[in-house]
């Protein structure tokens, strides 16, 4: 039974991924994307070939040509080029005449781009290069430039020429199959100038699409995003049509020229999906300042359409029609979500309305889903929540999002977790908010685990330090002491009965009446079998109680980020149990009435998973269902990449392996069998079973323990060394076993003495920051310390706090609060090693502290192999867990505390993450060879001086650095750097007179503009005259 820091062994997966496909994995390349780097293909293969010689085009990850069937006017092939190209390679496959009115243009015939290539976006510089653009007699010269830098075509007419001319695509395009859903246009207008770019099908005069283009504006200028789209879906467009562009312009003096710039076209296929349509009204507040809101205060107004495709049926029922509602606000919402690049919003609407059969109601939420590359993992688990039964789960529907005129990209319109008609139908207390007796005040409420905030009557935690939300009723402004109490008494009582005797509280009431056994249960298995890392630690965990009834946990909620072995990219992590510890769980599997119904249970969730991952099943249902909404959704956005939202980008680190849409599914089609397998077989640990703990010394058996599994194996026992020797510790498999460990199965540990001639005494003592931060309410805190070089004999530390009303610590390095205030908390070793750090306590009704952001002193590292270098954080405020994991552990490891230990040469990323598995920060370590070290011949005092010699090594280093100092550990030091290699004495003056100093010494190399060092000499000691 594994307790496990799950958002952290996600960070620990993705980079031991990355860096074991150093041989990089060749993705199909998307045919229907534009981001040839996001390796996501259709199911449609298609393969690529050059337009001007006829053979295949390289498959390099440059080129997304699409070989298309039809006819160009020399019967060739045409093809879809490059659309991300900045510098055209002349393979442009379809042509634009440029005509004048009622001018006669003699022109070929064109080919066809046929579907599924005719639904793809269509980048106009290769149009143009191509050679195959026809222009007027009269049009100007210079009128069309190509602009690389901003990746389109500059056209510079007045306004009466832009009304005379029209731009023919020569080739027609077959929207055959499915019907035409949008039509868009990436383009941009000059300043102060209203630019419409008009679409027109066939020989029509009306046209079917206009597009009023955004202006450049700012620093930004042409570079800005111009992306625009428009309804087409009730037109009905179908089969094959020529499609001829106009432009109309007006702001300036008719004669004078006008610049528009022009990058794409697209023709959107329907997803014969819903799809919603914001209009905002911007001057009431702007969609920039909501998006820039991480505090999802800005609210923008205005109306939203929910336009439904005729034939649609939700599969919640309902006759669900195209009609527009009034918004009372949308805003953003969530946290770690809302840090990413496709942003989510909440919807709250003027009126209740039904929509789409999920229940009438005011308040709605748009789920971006941008850490699911499936975009199905919340979609998924929701469903077997409600095959499974589980009350109040979440309906959602997929639609795409369209917001005053620019394509957002897929979404789920889903539910919103919260009290109410249609959602969570228990009583509201809210609406009853002065009730201060029972039964009133025993229902309902939902509460959440979100234990952000300060100061907020709202939280609570309980003796064990289980943090709480009161989600509603929520205590703003006047707070109801009796209803406030109730709660978080009810949620004590349940704790206490949990973990007290015989599973019972002191008045002899089991915990089933304060918590539904059948509700735990289900939750439970969503939780532990997609190994959420989410889960009991976040506001995306709930319970609720409805009057005169126990707490259920639920609804379901939030599983698209770490969950379902989401970015994990090694198959081992479908192993192990992980939630034990968290949230009563582990002691309630203890209980024969819990561990037997979870038992007892798994055959029903084990048949919902087979048919979600049987063939025809619920993922390849849902595949097709989101096969093109998904396309122009990673068209947009590409696949999320771990390390661009971290910032990496060196090209020495690999990255994540690309997958297409369909290997995602794959992937988590995969993970779910395997995962299954592995329960089925292991079932039996779920309860806590009786393991033998064996203790050998020299091969023989030296004493056994009994512990059960799930619990920490416990006190260690110290056999006695013979003579010479030093007992080093219990060890396993190579690795020393802690007191903390969690035992899993039988274990034989086996005693490891070392020589005592060869401890090196520890020299250094490290914490990981300069000042920590502890909480008044929230209990004790061990302290993160590292003994460097580690010793056996000189591993303990002897704390103490220099006041102690503020903060004592206890033999185990647990600092325990006592009062708001600023001690020093020092350490020291037998040897005479020791550090100190500053710790603040705090109290959540001091509104000055808050999560602050934190630094590393230093972001990059240059360390020679076999050493070790320490990197402290540097924060300001409250920090909750951090947490450092490498890039590649076989380059340069580093702990919990920030020490860090050069394995080879190479280079690699040192990453530190809060408990959210946020990034904090990061620094690059590049570790060189070893370095010749040398040692000291002999030290003489001098007056006020000291005088060094060393052995010097020529042809071998570059230089040398020695350090002095008054104390022996060296925690205060001057340094001299000696450059050049044949040297081998220096001379320290200006020194204290008659003191006894100490000095060592160390060689170092520069290698490639970086310097490494070797390791400190032993010292000697001296006195000045």
């Amino acid at each position: 039974m594994e307790k496990t820091n799950i958002k952290m062994r996600l960070v620990a997966l993705i980079l031991a991924a990355a860096m074991a496909l150093m041989t990089p994995v060749m993705a199909l390349q998307s045919v229907y994307g534009n981001n040839s780097a996001d390796g996501y293909t259709s199911n449609e293969t298609v393969e690529q070939t050059d337009v001007n010689t006829g053979e295949h085009a390289s498959e390099n990850g440059n080129n997304n040509a699409e070989r298309v069937e039809g006819n160009t006017g020399d019967d060739e092939s045409n093809v879809l080029a490059n659309e991300n190209s900045e510098e055209s390679n002349g393979t442009g496959n379809d042509e634009i005449n440029m005509m004048a009115d009622g001018e006669e243009v003699a022109e070929e015939d064109g080919g066809v781009i046929e579907a599924p290539a005719s639904y793809l976006k269509q980048n106009l510089i290769p149009f143009y290069e191509g050679g195959k653009i026809i222009l007027p007699e009269d049009m100007p010269e210079g009128a069309i430039t190509v602009n690389n830098t901003n990746g389109g075509l500059k056209i510079s007419l007045t306004g009466e020429q832009y009304s005379a001319y029209r731009f023919q695509l020569k080739d027609k395009f077959d929207f055959s199959g499915n019907r035409l859903g949008r039509i868009s246009v990436d383009g941009l207008a000059d300043r102060n100038l209203k630019a419409d770019v008009s679409f027109y099908l066939d020989d029509e005069t009306e046209p079917v699409a206009t597009i009023r283009l955004d202006n450049q504006m700012g620093k930004i200028g042409w570079g800005r995003d111009g992306d625009k789209t428009v309804d087409v879906l009730n037109k009905n467009i179908t089969g094959q049509h020529k499609v001829t562009l106009g432009i109309t312009v007006t702001g300036k003096g008719s004669g004078k020229k006008m610049d528009i710039l022009l990058r794409s076209i697209e023709f959107v296929e329907s997803a014969n999906q819903p799809v919603l349509y914001f209009d905002i009204d911007e001057s009431q507040g702007t969609i920039s300042a909501m998006n820039g809101d991480s505090e999802h205060q800005t609210e923008c107004y205005g109306d939203m359409t929910l336009q439904v495709p005729s034939g649609y049926n939700s599969e919640y029922g309902g006759n669900a029609q195209t009609k527009t509602y009034k918004l009372e606000y949308i805003r953003g919402r969530g946290n770690s979500t809302w840090i990413a690049d496709k942003k989510p919003y909440k919807v709250k609407l003027d009126k209740k309305s039904n929509l789409l059969g999920m229940g009438s109601n005011k308040h709605w939420v748009l789920l971006a889903n941008r850490y699911d590359n499936t975009l199905l993992r919340n979609k998924m688990t929701y469903w077997l929540g409600e095959q499974l039964g589980m009350p109040y789960t979440p309906q959602l529907v997929p639609v795409d999002v369209v917001m005053n005129g620019k394509y957002y990209g897929s979404y789920y319109l889903s539910e919103q977790v919260r009290i109410g008609t249609g959602r969570i139908e228990i009583d509201d207390l809210e609406d009853t908010p002065d009730v201060t007796t029972e039964p009133d005040i025993t229902g309902g409420y939902l509460l959440s685990m979100d234990d952000t905030g300060f100061n907020d009557p709202n939280l609570f935690s309980t003796k064990r330090e289980k943090n709480f939300r009161i989600e509603s009723p929520e205590f703003e402004g006047e707070v109801n002491e009796t209803q406030l109490n109730y709660i978080k008494s009810f949620v004590q009582q349940t704790e206490d009965a949990i973990y007290d005797k015989d599973f019972k509280d002191k008045d002899g009431r089991s915990y089933t009446e304060y918590l539904d056994l059948d509700a735990a249960v289900d939750y439970f298995w969503m939780q532990e079998f997609s190994r959420n890392g989410d889960a009991y630690g976040s506001g995306s965990t709930y319970l609720y109680k409805p009057r005169n009834e126990p707490l259920h946990w639920g609804p379901l909620w939030d599983f698209d980020f770490v969950a379902w072995g989401n970015l994990e990219y090694d198959e081992q992590y479908f192993e192990n149990f992980t939630t034990f510890d968290d949230t009563w769980f582990e002691r309630m599997l203890r209980d024969p009435a819990f561990s037997d119904k979870v038992k007892a249970r798994w055959p029903e969730l084990k048949s919902k998973l087979e048919e979600v991952t049987g063939e025809g099943g619920w993922l390849d249902q849902q595949e097709e269902i989101m096969r093109i909404s998904q396309r122009y959704d990673y068209e947009k956005w590409g696949a999320f990449d771990l390390f661009a939202w971290w910032g990496i980008e060196d090209e020495d680190i690999p990255k994540q392996p690309e997958r297409s849409y369909h290997e995602e599914i794959e992937q988590l089609r995969s993970w779910i069998r395997n995962r299954s397998d592995w329960v089925d077989k292991n079932l039996d640990q779920l309860t806590p079973m009786p393991k033998k703990i064996t203790f050998k010394v020299n091969s023989k058996t030296w004493r056994t323990k009994t512990v059960m599994s799930g619990d920490n194996i416990g006190a260690l026992p110290t056999p006695k060394a013979k003579k010479g020797y030093v007992f080093a510790g219990w060890y396993r498999y190579g690795y020393k076993v802690k007191s903390n460990d969690v035992v899993y199965e039988n274990m034989t540990l086996r005693a490891k003495f070392v020589s005592a001639k060869k401890i090196v005494a520890p020299q250094h003592l490290y914490v990981r920051a300069r000042k920590e931060y502890l909480n008044l309410e929230n209990g004790g805190e061990y302290i993160q310390y590292s003994i460097r070089p580690y010793s056996p004999v000189e591993s303990r530390v002897t704390w103490t706090s220099s006041d102690k009303s503020v903060a004592t610590v206890d033999k185990d390095g647990q600092m325990i609060p006592h009062k708001v205030g600023v001690t020093t908390i020092t350490g020291k070793l037998r040897n005479g090693v020791k550090t100190s750090f500053k710790v603040q306590v705090w109290s959540y009704e001091d509104e000055d502290f808050y999560y602050d952001d934190i630094q590393a002193n230093r972001t990059k590292l240059n360390i020679a192999q076999g050493q070790y270098r320490k990197i402290t954080l540097n924060h300001a405020g409250p920090s909750g867990d951090i947490t450092w994991e490498s890039f590649d552990k076989d380059i340069a490891t580093v702990n919990s505390v920030g020490v860090v230990r050069a394995k080879k040469q190479g280079m690699t990323y040192l990453i530190c993450t809060d408990e959210d598995g946020m990034l904090v920060d990061k620094c690059k370590v590049t570790v060189g060879p070893k370095i010749s070290s040398t040692y000291l011949r002999s030290v003489s005092g001098g007056k006020r001086s000291v005088n060094v010699k060393w052995k010097a090594r020529p042809g071998k280093v570059g230089g040398y650095q020695v350090r002095i100092s008054k104390n022996r550990h060296f925690t205060k030091c001057t340094y001299k750097t000696v450059k050049g290699s044949r040297s081998g004495s220096t001379k320290i003056s200006k020194l204290s007179r008659k003191t006894k100093y100490y000095v060592s010494v160390r060689t170092y190399s520069i290698i490639k503009g970086n310097k490494f060092y070797s390791g400190w000499s032993k010292a000697k000691a001296v006195r000045t005259r």
